[in-house]
């Protein structure tokens, strides 16, 4: 025999499930934005500017290191000479392929939004600001690959340039985290409401 719920009774339990498969994604994704953050695009990063080396065919050493503070980082050193745009590009490589990738996950996630799957969309947003994060901090630290690129150009003194840019790439990331949000609260509430 099939038990019979009262309606409230339903629409309690249904929104509690709903609610907690939310705080169980958002919570996974806390999780994997520091992890991508710490870990994951840092060595990316420094597996990018390997790839470098070794596609321009020079022999390099990669030193990795963990820091609390900062995650791992890594020290690539070569023994060769290189010409001032084997350099530009060896420096570009790590934070131009965050960003890249950093761009196409959001593409997936405006993609994901539009097909109107939040749970996949909330998961991989947590992935895309982890590594964003990552070359959007070398904006505002005054040391790393984007300051050694303008020494490498004599352009040290327009350093200053760099927190403004960082500044603005955060509150476009901002808005669309917020735009994001309340989507997904509105189309939560219709849903809740009917």
């Amino acid at each position: 025999m099939q038990r019979m719920y009262p309606k409230p009774y339903l629409d309690r339990v249904l929104k509690t499930e709903g609610e907690t498969s939310h705080y169980i994604v958002n919570s996974l994704g806390i999780i994997s934005l520091f992890f991508v953050a710490m870990i994951l695009a840092p060595l990316f990063h420094e597996f990018l500017h390997v790839m470098v080396f070794y596609i321009l065919d020079y022999d390099c050493s990669l030193r990795i290191n963990f820091d609390w503070g900062t995650g791992i980082y890594g020290e690539v050193n070569t023994i060769s000479k290189l010409s001032l745009g084997e350099a530009l590009i060896v420096l570009s490589a790590g934070v131009a392929g965050n960003l890249l990738v950093g761009g196409f996950l959001f593409i997936v996630c405006y993609y994901l939004r539009k097909q109107e799957k939040f749970i996949g969309l909330n998961f991989s947003l947590y992935i895309v600001l982890g590594f964003l994060s990552e070359p959007i901090f070398y904006f505002f630290d005054g040391r790393g690959d984007l300051v050694n690129i303008l020494m490498l150009l004599d352009m040290s003194e327009f350093s200053f340039v760099l927190p403004p840019v960082g500044l603005i790439l955060s509150i476009l990331i901002l808005f669309y985290i917020s735009e994001h949000a309340t989507l997904i609260l509105n189309q939560r509430n219709s849903r809740w409401c009917r």
